[in-house]
């Protein structure tokens, strides 16, 4: 009896649209903290698309991660990509003048602007804390249906990701 009872309460919990979570990591921090509760909302993203500044809960390799939309479907970022690092660095839109500008690329043999253009069904997700966060740029853009729902509360975005540069256009070595 007690044994039913509890597969039955586990399967309830299984299939309910609102589920518990607890943050593991920093990752997402200052905005939720490690060991942070939280509710996930299972059920937002059937009739909701997903959106840049999102913060999504999604598997990938057997882990669950949480980490916030920067590119949606569609979208185009640009990263710095080095021969010598694992992950490639976001570019920010007040970093765009910089590298429009420079027109001797020393850094030009080991690194190079990348533009990213999120494929459909796709989305880029970092984290918050971009210090210490595993996160697309070193594992790629993430399937929309691998998404398993959102934290239940409002997770504003944090000022440093507003910036995320969504343009650039290198100028040639002459400056046209």
């Amino acid at each position: 009896m007690v044994y039913g009872l509890g597969l039955l309460l586990l399967a309830v919990y299984a299939l309910a649209p609102i589920q518990f979570g607890i943050v593991l990591g920093n990752s997402m921090a200052p905005t939720l903290k490690h060991g942070e509760a939280y509710w996930l909302d299972r059920t937002y993203y059937q009739d909701h698309p997903v959106r840049r500044g999102d913060v999504v809960v999604f598997r990938k390799n057997g882990k669950t991660w949480m980490k916030r939309v920067v590119g949606a479907p569609g979208d185009s970022l640009y990263l710095l990509r080095a021969e010598s690092q694992v992950q490639d660095d976001l570019i920010m839109d007040y970093q765009l003048e910089r590298l429009r500008s420079v027109r001797y690329r020393p850094w030009h043999v080991q690194h190079e602007v990348v533009e990213l253009r999120v494929p459909a069904g796709c989305c880029y997700v970092v984290g918050d804390n971009l210090e210490a966060s595993e996160d697309s740029r070193r594992f790629g853009v993430i399937r929309n249906r691998d998404i398993v729902g959102r934290p239940a509360h409002r997770t504003p975005q944090p000022g440093e990701l507003r910036h995320v540069a969504g343009r650039y256009v290198p100028q040639t070595a002459a400056g046209t």
